[in-house]
């Protein structure tokens, strides 16, 4: 079994077995550090209605500086509505969104299999140049 976040590192052979046989990278192993003082300060309370110093940040505008293709995954249960995903989508140059029906915000993890295949499709596209 593979953890779904890694697929791109089992691809390029970057891989770090441990003992129960999956592979995970390192920064996957690392300690957790605990606290939620860069997250207030940015937004607040929560994402949903910004009062911290990201509440007017706007960067819409520059999305289409973006030269790197772009995968946008989205889930239809998901907290980054179609509308925030869509605005993605339309301002990034060289981007492709896929939206799992019925995930949420961690489609990698409701459906790892789709995920995994949609992201190796894209990544071959990607390499070929297309």
């Amino acid at each position: 079994m593979l953890l779904p976040s890694c697929c791109l590192l089992v691809r390029h052979k970057r891989q770090i077995p441990i003992l129960t046989g999956l592979f995970i990278t390192k920064c996957l192993r690392r300690p957790k550090r605990a606290g939620n003082e860069a997250y207030l300060y940015g937004w607040g309370p929560n994402e949903y209605q910004p009062l911290g110093a990201l509440a007017d940040f706007e960067y819409t505008d520059r999305l289409c500086q973006i030269k790197q293709p772009c995968l946008i995954c989205s889930g239809t249960r998901d907290i980054c509505t179609p509308v925030v995903a869509a605005s993605l989508y339309e301002n990034i140059p060289n981007s492709r969104w896929v939206v799992f029906k019925g995930a949420r915000h961690t489609c990698f993890v409701e459906q790892t299999d789709k995920y995994c295949a949609v992201l190796e499709n894209w990544l071959d596209e990607v390499e070929k140049g297309s």
